[in-house]
C-alpha cells in the first residue's frame, strides 16, 4: 500500500476507512476556529467519546479512566462523588477556604484560610472519644 497523504474535501463515503486503520504522526481534523463533531464508539451500545464542536465540550458516555497527573481548571460534579484516598487542599503555609454544607439553610462548616480557624455554624457533636483544646493540649471529654 502506497504511504502518503489522504485529503479528503466535503463528504467522504463510510466505506472509505473500514476496519483497522493507524494513522503516525498529528491527525487533525478542521482548522483552528473551525471545528468539526468528531466521535469515537465504544464496544458497549450507547457508549462514546464526542468533541461537539458547538458546545467545544468534550462528552464521553460511560466510566472515564484518567491515569497520572490531571489539571483541571474547574470541575463541576454534579452527582454522588466518591474519593478512595486522601484529598489536599492547597499545600503547606497557602491554604484554601473550604466549605461544606448541612442539609439545613444556614450551616455548615468552613475553613477559613485567612483566619487559620475552623467555624461552625450549627451543632458540633462527638460521639466517641475526647476534644482536644489549644496547643498546651488540655482536653474537654464530652459525655456520651
Amino acid at each position: 500500500m502506497a504511504k502518503g497523504t489522504i485529503t479528503i474535501s466535503g463528504e467522504a463515503e463510510a466505506q472509505a476507512l473500514v476496519g483497522a486503520t493507524t494513522a503516525t504522526g498529528t491527525f487533525t481534523v478542521g482548522v483552528d476556529d473551525t471545528g468539526h463533531d468528531v466521535k469515537f464508539f465504544g464496544a458497549t451500545s450507547g457508549k462514546s467519546l464526542l468533541w461537539d464542536e458547538s458546545a467545544d465540550s468534550l462528552i464521553v458516555t460511560g466510566t472515564t479512566t484518567l491515569v497520572g497527573t490531571t489539571n483541571l481548571d474547574a470541575v463541576d460534579i454534579d452527582g454522588v462523588t466518591q474519593i478512595d484516598a486522601a484529598v489536599t487542599v492547597g499545600v503547606n503555609d497557602t491554604g484554601h477556604d473550604v466549605k461544606f454544607f448541612g442539609a439545613t439553610a444556614g450551616k455548615s462548616l468552613v475553613w477559613d484560610e485567612s483566619a487559620d480557624e475552623l467555624i461552625i455554624t450549627g451543632k458540633l457533636s462527638v460521639k466517641e472519644g475526647s476534644f482536644m483544646q489549644n496547643s498546651t493540649h488540655q482536653s474537654l471529654v464530652l459525655g456520651y
